[in-house]
């Protein structure tokens, strides 16, 4: 009775998986689809040897994180086998679907949390504020011409004086842009 030929259905109910499940395994090649006679199926005893070769649901070939305890922050920001990577045609079962579903949203709470506590930010802030600091920076230099032009003129012969002319208005605004993080 071992060696009998079941239909997918048959074959699904026997080894209390979903019909869709043993499809996609047979899509992918990993379970063959016999012909006897006329009829077409799958004999149970090359089935559950296929199945047990390429382990439908089997955590042993994927990479499933167990939900960390009591990990710091830095640890699980390098420890890279926390994140499954997926084999192709494996399947997993519900419960190392379910583990990995949880951890993924008590990574995304913990960085909500963070965002919150203001440990965190957003990428695009603090592009922005980079712009707008990187901004204020070149209007500052810029405006230095403006503001020293005549004195320079005045100075032409000096070039201690010149020097230290330019000099002092170039650390004014640099000076003026140290107090930048502190005005916004």
């Amino acid at each position: 009775m071992e060696n009998e030929l079941l239909s997918i259905r048959g074959f699904a109910k026997k080894v209390n998986l979903s019909e869709s499940l043993i499809r996609k395994s047979i899509q992918l090649g990993k379970i063959t689809l016999s012909e006897v006679g006329t009829r077409k199926g799958i004999i149970y005893e090359i089935g559950i040897k296929e199945m047990k070769e390429f382990a439908i649901g089997a955590s042993k070939y994927i990479d499933v994180p167990n939900i960390p305890d009591a990990k710091s922050i830095k640890e699980r920001k390098t420890n890279k086998s926390l994140v499954p990577e997926e084999l192709p045609g494996i399947i997993p079962l519900f419960v190392d679907s379910k583990k990995r579903s949880e951890y993924f949203k008590s990574e995304l709470s913990r960085l909500t949390l963070e965002e919150r506590k203001g440990e965190l930010v957003k990428k695009e802030d603090v592009y922005l504020e980079l712009f707008e600091f990187g901004t204020e920076l070149k209007n500052n230099i810029l405006l230095i011409p403006n503001r020293i032009t005549d004195q320079l003129i005045s100075l032409s012969k000096d070039r201690n004086a010149f020097h230290n002319l330019l000099t002092d208005e170039l650390l004014k605004s640099l000076e003026a842009l140290s107090k930048y993080n502190q005005v916004t």
